[in-house]
């Protein structure tokens, strides 16, 4: 990641103060990943934040790859699962992975998810070379629905989510994120869609399984998978009672004109380590979820 980290290192100081150009992370991002760092560096910009104090060089620790030949298990092109190792905080450790793609460079990679976990939930050995069968397929396009359900409205029973969805649905719910919030007590419904496809994609009868939204490699007993997501988030007050409107930094990152509203329209971008045992539940492994522009905007 040597590489990588110098051409991040350099996109973090052209996103910063003060030129502020989200257009940087293109160098070193893609899908979630780079929705989420321009949207941040638009918010950066729009409170006029100042540079940077520490200045120093961005790096990443690798403690294992997974993946990376020339195709994966279910036939798509080369992509990596990156461990990077843990940390504690406030008495819990957590374990960050990452995914990432070829860039169009040869030989450098662009990051396309980073997801956090708890790091006692342990990693499944992914199998070199492994390829899915068809009941592997089908309990892969079983999955995602019912992973995509315990998020959208918090119906667990088909899936071990070990706390993490339960997490993003307060990020988009009643409770906030510490100023990135519309008003208190707020409630969100969110309404999401395959990676990469148009936003009125059906999620429920959307083919995911060989579709960049859904990146696989074979474990033993087991598949693991990135499952990325592009979510429409409508925002309400709780009671029904009051008018709401964004802050005004994140109307301006978002486009919004800063007026109150009985709802508010926003993007939340999700990427999910999902493991897809031959038996058993799927279980989420780690997780991230991130406010974005809306698109074309």
């Amino acid at each position: 990641m040597s590489a990588y980290d110098k051409r991040n290192t350099a996109a973090i100081r052209r996103a910063g103060a003060p030129a502020y150009d989200d257009a940087a992370w293109t160098a070193v991002d893609t899908e979630t990943v780079l929705a989420a760092d321009v949207y941040a560096t638009r918010v950066q910009k729009a409170k006029k934040a100042g540079k940077d104090a520490s200045d120093s060089p961005f790096t990443h620790g690798v403690a294992a790859v997974s993946g990376g030949s020339a195709r994966s298990a279910d036939g798509q092109g080369r992509w990596a699962l990156l461990d990077l190792g843990t940390r504690t905080a406030e008495g819990e450790t957590y374990r960050t992975v990452a995914s990432i793609v070829p860039s169009k460079q040869p030989g450098s990679w662009l990051l396309a998810a980073s997801m956090t976990g708890p790091a006692k939930v342990p990693l499944p050995k992914t199998t070199p070379g492994g390829v899915l069968s068809a009941a592997q397929r089908q309990q892969l396009a079983n999955m995602v629905p019912a992973v995509t359900r315990a998020l959208s409205v918090g119906n667990y029973e088909e899936v071990e989510q070990n706390g993490l969805l339960t997490q993003l649905r307060r990020r988009t719910s009643a409770e906030p994120t510490p100023g990135d919030k519309a008003s208190q007590g707020w409630l969100g419904t969110l309404n999401c869609s395959p990676w990469g496809a148009r936003s009125d994609v059906d999620m429920y009868k959307a083919v995911v399984v060989g579709t960049p939204s859904l990146r696989v490699l074979r474990g033993e007993g087991t598949t693991l998978s990135v499952l990325s997501l592009d979510c429409a988030l409508t925002v309400q007050d709780a009671h029904g009672e009051r008018k709401i409107q964004l802050e005004k930094p994140y109307a301006i990152a978002q486009g919004d004109d800063g007026t109150f509203k009985e709802r508010l329209q926003r993007r939340f971008v999700v990427s999910l380590l999902v493991s897809t045992p031959d038996h058993g539940k799927p279980a989420v492994l780690a997780g991230s979820g991130s406010y974005a522009v809306p698109a074309g905007r």
